[in-house]
């Protein structure tokens, strides 16, 4: 019961593409969950920096302005964009 040269050629290919479908899904998984880091990490850098405004006023109105911006965006921009446009 041999099976013929094709077919084992056949399933190689079969698994040689699954490995990089594999691959390509979970290197797509990274990129986003470093963008997203990154997102996080600017939105407390600018948290920060309102807080550390002299004056409640002062820092209200940033933290205002900062949380309609990331609203607009959010519905405007993909994350990458966010990000690239920085």
């Amino acid at each position: 019961m041999q099976s013929p040269l094709w077919l084992t050629l056949f399933g190689s290919l079969v698994i040689l593409g699954m490995l990089m479908v594999f691959h390509q899904v979970v290197h797509d998984a990274v990129q986003q969950g470093q963008l997203r880091h990154k997102a996080n990490a600017h939105q407390t850098a600018e948290m920060m920096r309102c807080k550390v405004l002299p004056g409640r006023d002062a820092s209200d109105r940033c933290l205002l302005q900062l949380n309609l911006l990331a609203n607009d965006n959010s519905f405007t921009n993909t994350p990458s964009q966010q990000l690239a446009s920085q």
